[in-house]
């Protein structure tokens, strides 16, 4: 399974944070925005779910036809939450082994065809993700969807929802929105005004650059208040109702956590380690690569070897 992954070069260890790719693929433009959680002072893990396939698909360098739309919706109908939970396993062993990584505080954002599988690895495995975000995420209520099992996620939820998404009806996010109130869910499911399916992605057509920050500033506030504090018992706080209007922000103790964070990640900021690593059964290989011109020496190497997920 190669795998981006990227955190600041000194500081560690730092809190975790899975990024489960969309539907056109793992791409530039993805590593990009991993690059933004990590430089705040995480640990950000994103794999090529299409592994098992391809090493690489890039649906927006194509000339994106129906041949390529075609493909694409092949490579998606490859993957279901068991695949995603077996892929899970073997991140989740990579990070216990890095002392970069606090594996004792993870988190997990999905977009698009990934939404509900961070969605689900929250539900399954709620021991150890302790917030989940999914964006534009698609499958959030029926039969086949992870809301079946919400009632076993005891970690926050973040739901952002665009207002005109022909991949998500107006009623199956009015459906989650009641499921997860009518079960008291941690959770959170919120609306766009105004935006389109892919609004957060700075190259496609429908950006929204107003609406991105604000899904920025929601996953930073997210992941603060739940993977920032050096103990679950800093991070908990009182279960609050889902809502998709109206919603309360971050508490004050939240909110006090973000900044004080925010101060003592400062000096990390510049600096940070990107590696494109491999997963296989039988060999583990490291391509390395600088993500800024003040990285001065070249760190220890990141080795991301397992023999789980039928690799």
């Amino acid at each position: 399974m190669n795998t981006f992954v990227t955190h600041p070069e000194e500081g560690g260890p730092f809190p975790v944070v899975f990024f489960y790719m969309d539907a056109p693929g793992k791409r530039e433009e993805l590593h990009d925005m991993a690059r933004r959680l990590g430089s705040s002072g995480y640990y950000v893990v994103l794999p090529n779910l299409y592994y098992r396939t391809v090493r690489a698909f890039d649906y927006t360098a194509t000339a994106q036809d129906e041949a390529d739309r075609a493909r694409m919706f092949e490579l998606m109908g490859t993957l279901d939450d068991d695949l995603i939970e077996s892929d899970t396993a073997a991140m989740f062993a990579h990070v216990d082994a890095d002392p970069n990584a606090d594996a004792s505080r993870v988190g997990c954002v999905g977009y698009c065809m990934s939404g509900p599988f961070a969605f689900a690895m929250a539900c399954r495995s709620p021991d150890r993700i302790r917030a989940a975000a999914s964006v534009y995420g698609v499958r959030l209520f029926g039969e086949d969807s992870p809301a079946t099992i919400a009632h076993q996620a005891t970690g926050e939820l973040y739901f952002a929802c665009a207002e005109h998404d022909p991949y998500v009806p107006t009623a199956m996010v009015d459906e989650l929105t009641a499921h997860l109130d009518s079960i008291g869910a941690n959770a959170r499911v919120e609306w766009f005004p105004g935006t389109h399916h892919g609004f957060a992605f700075p190259e496609r057509p429908v950006y929204d650059k107003a609406a991105a920050e604000r899904h920025w500033e929601r996953l930073h506030s997210l992941f603060d208040r739940n993977l920032r504090a050096p103990s679950a018992a800093a991070t908990t706080k009182p279960r609050k109702r889902a809502s998709s209007a109206g919603a309360t922000g971050p508490s004050t103790t939240g909110m006090r956590a973000r900044r004080d964070c925010i101060a003592a990640s400062r000096a990390t900021r510049s600096r940070r380690v990107n590696a494109v690593v491999t997963l296989a059964s039988s060999q583990c290989t490291t391509e390395r690569a600088a993500s800024t011109s003040m990285m001065r020496s070249a760190p220890s190497s990141v080795s991301f070897c397992t023999a789980s997920s039928g690799f």
